[in-house]
């Protein structure tokens, strides 16, 4: 999990690579009252089955991995922690 401190840092990372913006997918209202960025896993894997075609049969891990690479699971994983 991030510290709210390191949502610039995180968000950098993110758009370099998902192509897109953090904004969507992490709730600012928990994130103030926790200090922790909480990120939304289900709106981002909603935007990946409707834009991507991710199956949820398919493995998200082996999706991520083969569309955006083994960097992009990694912050994935630990934004969803």
């Amino acid at each position: 999990m991030y510290r709210l401190i390191a949502f610039n840092e995180v968000s950098a990372n993110f758009t370099a690579n998902f192509g897109i913006s953090i904004s969507p997918y992490f709730d600012r209202n928990g994130s103030n009252k926790s200090g922790l960025l909480q990120f939304i896993t289900h709106k981002f894997v909603r935007y990946l089955a409707r834009n991507f075609g991710y199956e949820r049969t398919d493995s998200l891990e082996s999706f991520v991995c083969q569309r955006y690479g083994k960097p992009a699971w990694t912050l994935l994983c630990r934004l969803k922690q």
